[in-house]
């Protein structure tokens, strides 16, 4: 499903995601990913609700990944605020400020 996404391939990682997230409900990878392509294949807002309906406040505010995405989903809000800390951890944070 990643290499899928990273082809450009949304709708067919999306539907590879469904397969695994069935025997893996909780997977952050599963969820996260399946946010990712929301993002792609609809908007900022539509990703946002995936990643608030798999993951509760407290997890989206402590992981790293979560945080990163979050920003990004939203459209840079709070940009400023959580990139910096993550341009060591996340590479994409310094092409994302």
């Amino acid at each position: 499903a990643m290499c899928l996404f990273k082809m450009g391939y949304y709708d067919v990682s999306m539907e590879n995601l469904s397969i695994y997230g069935e025997a893996y409900p909780d997977s952050m990878v599963v969820n996260n990913l399946k946010a990712c392509n929301a993002f792609m294949l609809c908007n900022g807002p539509t990703a946002l609700q995936e990643l608030t309906n798999s993951f509760n406040e407290k997890l989206r505010n402590e992981n790293d990944l979560l945080r990163h995405n979050t920003v990004v989903f939203t459209g840079g809000e709070k940009a400023l605020q959580v990139l910096p800390s993550l341009i060591d951890k996340i590479p994409e944070a310094k092409l994302n400020l």
